[in-house]
């Protein structure tokens, strides 16, 4: 299981990968996202440095139209092994709400 610091820095790189696919800029994502945030604030969620509640991850993965499990899979930053942020049966349980 990863620790809080790697979970948010994998959530935080996986934000930002997906909102720069997306092509929009901090900026275009605060106002589509309805988050509300300055720059800095979203600057520090994508680098890990800033936690974010439950109903603002719901906001993020809305304005980026994809599924809040496709958000929480990524490496783990600390050793560079494939590894999901949820175990198998968390996945399970947000699928089937």
């Amino acid at each position: 299981m990863l620790d809080k610091t790697n979970f948010y820095l994998n959530l935080g790189k996986n934000i930002k990968k997906i909102r720069e696919e997306k092509k929009y800029s901090l900026d275009e994502f605060s106002k589509v996202s309805g988050l509300n945030l300055n720059k800095s604030t979203i600057s520090a969620i994508e680098n890990g440095k800033q936690q974010l509640s439950v109903y603002q991850l719901y906001l993020i993965t809305g304005a980026l139209d994809i599924d809040i499990v496709e958000i929480l899979g990524d490496l783990d930053a600390s050793n560079g092994n494939n590894k999901h942020l949820l175990n198998k049966s968390d996945i399970n349980l947000l699928e089937n709400l």
